[in-house]
């Protein structure tokens, strides 16, 4: 009978052993659920802080669906054995990344070198109009559910808009780059468009009521009301009538988007009296002669008209550039400040109408057999660490896609991240921190 005692209390016993076994293999799991989760909650509170490396801010909630930091392979991530070399090179591109990229092969849009102007409303607060526009009617900054960040929401009437900032600092050539959405269906011929118009106004704050005032100027239209009223057009208006000249082309994009679940990322090159314009990945406009050349143009101002009281254009992200000089090498100073890469915001994506400037990175690179470091920046945004991480997350970004997407050899790729740790601008505005956040290229 004890015997029968002893083995049912060691049948228990090794029972009880089994079974908190299997409770803390269970608990363990729980437990490190949990704190994976409490650590990508960390990471994206941080990402909201931390400003993408150029133009786009970390300070807005990311899609859950969008790759977060970590995806992209860091030598920790990198399989024993394998280098880190390896360890990017031989993964698949993200789909996402890999679709992104896909309709940008003939992109060949490079923004301005000297960075100017950049306004994304973030020193704005939201119900007022930015304090160094004007404008001779009424617009305020708003917050949209579909897309994140600080947007200038633009409504019914005719109305001129001025950004002095741009004013200040013109240049005879330059890069216009921002984003552009709406909220409204095509369902008529109703006006809705948004123009950039040149001129040869001395003073760009008057004659406000008239955003086309000047005896020379042009305008790129952005229609998006329906019927003939949609489209991409450019209109010369010069000083002799005979040097007149316009040009269209239809671009369905903006008729088919019936709510704001779309933006639309426009660039403009000016160079001598040649335009060009791309919306998203096409060029729509480039017109030779696009400028009266007897004329002095020194004012940009932008004109919309929309008839329906409820419907409205939302604009942010505005780069204005100098320097638009492509230069026989971007490494002629050693290193070229790659302002034009630019990522999702809280995400290693690198954004696609970046496919400019990866592209000439991988021309100039093909034709050479040196090597290059791809360097990541930050502003001091969010936490040292995070910022340190992100840098080096994003530059393994770009090396990815040079070496998946390019072509580019492996061999001749190395990466790097110095975080907010190397500032070139040390100002605490929102222009200052733009400068920061970049990709650095350094030839070796």
């Amino acid at each position: 009978m004890k015997k029968s005692i002893q083995w049912m209390c060691i049948i228990a016993l090794s029972f009880s052993t089994v079974a908190n076994a299997q409770f803390f293999k269970k608990l363990k799991k729980k437990v490190d659920k949990k704190l994976k989760q409490t650590e990508q909650k960390i990471e994206q509170k941080v990402d909201k802080s931390v400003d993408d490396l150029l133009f786009s801010s970390d300070s807005t909630t990311t899609d859950s669906t969008r790759i977060m930091n970590d995806e992209y392979p860091t030598m920790e991530d990198a399989p024993m054995g394998m280098d880190q070399d390896q360890s990017i090179n031989e993964m698949d591109v993200p789909s996402q990344q890999e679709n992104l990229f896909e309709s940008y092969t003939k992109y060949d849009f490079i923004p301005g070198a000297d960075l100017k102007v950049m306004e994304d409303f973030t020193s704005t607060f939201i119900g007022d109009f930015p304090s160094t526009w004007n404008t001779d009617s009424s617009a305020e900054v708003v917050e949209i559910n579909a897309q994140p960040g600080k947007w200038l929401q633009i409504g019914n009437g005719s109305k001129t808009l001025v950004m002095n900032d741009i004013i200040d600092n013109w240049q005879e050539d330059f890069t216009l780059e921002f984003d552009i959405a709406h909220d409204f269906p095509q369902e008529s011929a109703f006006k809705r468009h948004f123009d950039i118009i040149l001129s040869d106004l001395k003073d760009a704050n008057s004659y406000l009521s008239d955003a086309y005032e000047g005896k020379a100027y042009t305008y790129l239209r952005i229609g998006a009301g329906g019927g003939s009223g949609y489209g991409i057009l450019i209109n010369k208006k010069a000083k002799t009538p005979g040097l007149n000249a316009t040009s269209k082309t239809s671009y369905d994009a903006f008729y088919n988007q019936s709510i704001i679940d779309k933006v639309h990322h426009v660039a403009i090159v000016k160079k001598g009296l040649r335009i060009k314009m791309y919306v998203n990945e096409e060029k729509v406009i480039d017109m030779m002669r696009a400028l009266d050349p007897t004329a002095v143009y020194s004012t940009l101002r932008f004109g919309t008209n929309i008839s329906p009281d409820d419907q409205h254009f939302y604009i942010s992200n505005i780069k204005y550039a100098g320097d638009v000089e492509i230069p026989q090498s971007l490494f002629e100073n050693g290193s070229y400040q790659a302002h034009g890469i630019t990522f999702d915001t809280g995400t290693t994506i690198i954004k696609p109408e970046s496919a400019g400037v990866l592209k000439r990175l991988s021309q100039e690179m093909a034709k050479s057999s040196n090597t290059y470091e791809i360097i990541g920046h930050t502003d001091t945004d969010g936490d040292e660490l995070m910022n340190q991480q992100l840098s080096e997350n994003r530059a393994n970004a770009v090396k990815y896609v040079l070496i998946n997407q390019y072509g580019v050899d492996a061999s001749q790729l190395t990466t790097s991240g110095k975080g907010e740790n190397a500032p070139i601008f040390y100002g605490e505005d929102s222009f200052s921190k733009a400068q920061n956040r970049r990709v650095e290229i350094k030839q070796l």
